[in-house]
């Protein structure tokens, strides 16, 4: 049936031996065992690549950074504000996009 692997049990996919050989497991894929120190490594890995892409975006000049006037985040999705299946995304929005696709 299709779609149905998603209801499946996840511990039924682990190797029969995966409580007694954790650490061999978890060392092949070169993760630590501590999950404070996986979260500490990921974040890590993480701020790192965001601060790359944050400095090379100015330098790609295919990438346009318009000002669009909103000031501050932004804020809480009101009820009125639902895209439109049917009709695709707004055209402020599919021209933004439009603007980020790299050119042929």
């Amino acid at each position: 049936m299709t779609g149905a692997g998603r209801y499946r049990n996840p511990d039924d996919d682990l190797p029969k031996d995966f409580e007694a050989r954790r650490g061999d497991y978890y060392a092949e894929l070169r993760k630590p065992l501590d999950p404070k120190r996986f979260v500490a490594e990921l974040r890590e890995e993480m701020e790192r690549e965001l601060a790359a892409l944050n400095d090379g975006l100015p330098n790609l000049g295919w990438v346009e950074i318009a000002d669009r006037g909103r000031q501050g985040p932004i804020g809480p999705r009101r009820e009125n504000d639902r895209f439109d299946m049917t009709s695709g995304p707004d055209p402020q929005v599919r021209a933004a996009c439009q603007r980020f696709e790299e050119p042929t």
